[in-house]
């Protein structure tokens, strides 16, 4: 829990802490067959009374959380955001929460930290468990070797997370492959007790070890099956052997004990509080502001454990008994998912008042904005054309920030037909080089899709011979060679530039580009949202949303990589610089005329979209149609 709680607080020594809940799937393992398999032995097992339980211990903090989290939001999050959270506020009370953040954005992405419930993915993957778990042990304790099949369903699921590894999202918040750390748990109870003093201190601190290397050595970008199963490995350890005499008193001691009394609630409370402190905070927390959310994850979670989780939990029969309990909990899940369907339908608009409607509006406006598709809704990235049809006029590649400028294009430059080629997250300046997405949440993915859509658009240009505009997200991707396997570590901003025009004078020269174009970045916003949520913050007045300063970290970055670019390109092609359309010597525009020019964090609206090509509408024209 303390290692979850740190990694959220963005303590970076603690870059592998999200295992800490891979740890915890463990446990739950271990003490969940043991519980239901001396039942068993006993007579004594009822699918009533194993429900009643873990619902007692679960679902009164859970839901006590989703109401001060509702509440919260309702105070604080744009319509936007109150939308999402209405989805996953109701998909949590029923333990589905992890598959509705699987069907959304990952667990390790920049949306993460406008989603209050992202944690209790977990929670549902536990909750689903304890649904299939007691009837499949059930079967298994009237076999001969039940853990010979416990074994094999473990092994099943490690085979799985191994197959799909390619696939870090579908393997990080899916139940079916978090089933070898809830059996390896569950084999520890089949496993005989270590009697001996000392081989009890060797497995004990071999275990704390690879706890502690798992949380420090590893991160979001490590390959997640071996980091799962050296957590789980090391959790087994500390189980198996835990009543060690002399390195069990890091176990065993009162803050030890107190700390893992509560860490189920500090769990409940901690993601909400970094969430809502870095949503009105607007900045990256600072060393003082980790400390303070540490601090503030534990206080609250020892109130709600002591408010809320204890009392309920060990309530007596006779004040609380199981019907009760049911009847209770049922009235609370309904009533939060009517507040979560209400919430998600809407957004709820009416707590900005006017503002609020013009926000819900704009939202469904394709004219004003387009946020499906980066900005770029209506357009097919497979080769759409702003005609329709026909041979092109132009031809625009790159990755989804190439393809955010289809609206511009199609009001701009009207009489052009203008052929889009995009990939996400695909770069298209070299003619032999990619990115290498090896890191990325879906290597296997991306990397085929990129490379196909690069082979399509540069197949077009070199038969249609007509000028070629790149748009890209110019940073610093580890990059790869189609052809030789060659790798490319691009080490910083002046390295990305010299990189990029080397590449691209050598693409010029290999698809027969007469004219070529190179659109820089736009000026991101940095961690303070999108200025469309930015106008739907309660807290905020539509001043304080229209621009951001050009000394902001982010955007300052982005200054700097356009600059080296046009610098190194020089004659290879003509750079357009969204910066000089939107900013000042002081200030970038996030808002013109009362619309956002910015459909997220990094990508234009419609309306942004054909600001800027409206600028370079004459540049490109006078190059298409010289004298």
């Amino acid at each position: 829990m303390i290692a979850v709680v740190l990694f959220h607080a963005g303590i970076t020594r603690f870059a592998g802490g999200y295992l800490g809940v891979d740890v915890f799937f463990v446990i739950s393992g271990y003490l969940i067959t043991g519980n239901i398999k001396r039942d068993v032995e006993r007579g004594q097992f009822s699918f009533a009374e194993f429900y009643t339980r873990r619902g007692r211990r679960l679902f009164p903090a859970l839901v006590a959380t989703l109401l001060v989290s509702g509440a919260a939001s309702a105070l604080l999050l744009s319509p936007a955001l109150m939308a999402d959270f209405g989805g996953s506020l109701a998909a949590s009370v029923f333990s589905l929460a992890n598959v509705y953040f699987w069907l959304g954005s990952g667990y390790f992405d920049g949306a993460a930290i406008g989603k209050p419930l992202l944690h209790t993915w977990s929670l549902s993957v536990e909750e689903q468990f304890y649904l299939v778990w007691p009837v499949f042990l059930l079967l298994l304790l009237r076999r001969s070797l039940p853990w010979l099949w416990i074994a094999i369903a473990g092994a099943i699921s490690i085979v799985a997370v191994i197959a799909w590894n390619g696939s870090t999202t579908t393997t990080f918040f899916l139940t079916p492959f978090r089933v070898y750390q809830f059996a390896i748990g569950a084999l520890l109870v089949w496993l005989p007790a270590v009697r001996t003093g000392r081989l009890q201190e060797l497995i004990l601190a071999a275990g704390i070890a690879a706890l502690v290397a798992a949380v420090v050595l590893f991160d979001p970008v490590s390959n997640q099956a071996l980091a799962g199963m050296v957590a789980a490995t090391g959790a087994a350890a500390v189980l198996s052997a835990g009543q060690a005499r002399f390195v069990g008193l890091l176990l065993r001691n009162p803050i030890s004990v107190y700390l893992g009394r509560i860490s189920y609630s500090v769990y409940l409370a901690h993601w909400p509080v970094v969430v809502f402190a870095a949503y009105v905070l607007q900045r990256n927390f600072t060393g003082a502001d980790k400390a303070t959310l540490v601090t503030a994850a534990v206080a609250l979670g020892a109130v709600l454990s002591h408010t809320v989780e204890q009392p309920f939990r060990h309530a007596g029969k006779a004040s609380f008994g199981r019907s009760r309990y049911w009847a209770s909990f049922t009235a609370a899940a309904v009533a939060v998912a009517l507040l979560g369907y209400s919430a998600t339908t809407t957004g709820w608009p009416w707590r900005l008042g006017e503002r609020g409607y013009f926000l819900a509006d704009f939202r469904t406006d394709p004219e004003k904005v387009q946020l499906v598709g980066y900005g770029g809704d209506g357009c097919n990235p497979n080769g759409c054309m702003t005609k329709g049809g026909g041979a092109p006029d132009l031809i625009v590649i790159g990755d989804s920030h190439a393809r955010q400028y289809y609206a511009g294009f199609l009001k701009a430059l009207p009489d052009l037909n203008v052929q889009f080629f995009e990939f996400s997250s695909c770069p298209f300046y070299s003619p032999t080089y990619t990115r290498d997405f090896r890191t990325h949440p879906d290597p296997i993915l991306y990397d085929k899709g990129c490379r196909q859509m690069r082979a399509t658009a540069f197949k077009a240009i070199r038969s249609a011979r007509v000028p070629v505009v790149i748009g890209q997200y110019w940073d610093i991707y580890p990059m790869i060679d189609e052809i030789t396997g060659q790798k490319r570590q691009l080490e910083s901003a002046e390295d990305l530039a010299t990189f990029a025009a080397s590449e691209l004078v050598k693409l010029k020269r290999d698809l027969g580009i007469s004219h070529l174009f190179v659109i820089g970045n736009v000026p991101t916003v940095g961690v303070a949202g999108t200025p469309l949520d930015c106008m739907g913050r309660t807290f905020l007045t539509m001043a304080a949303c229209a621009s951001e300063a050009i000394d902001n970290a982010t955007v300052s970055a982005r200054a700097a990589i356009n600059g080296l670019m046009a610098a190194r390109i020089g004659d290879t092609a003509l750079f357009l610089d969204p910066f000089d359309v939107l900013c000042s010597d002081v200030k970038c525009l996030m808002i013109a005329d009362g619309i956002p020019l910015y459909s997220d964090q990094t990508h234009l609206s419609a309306w942004g979209a054909r600001r800027i090509v409206t600028e370079f509408a004459s540049k490109i024209e006078t190059v298409l149609h010289p004298g």
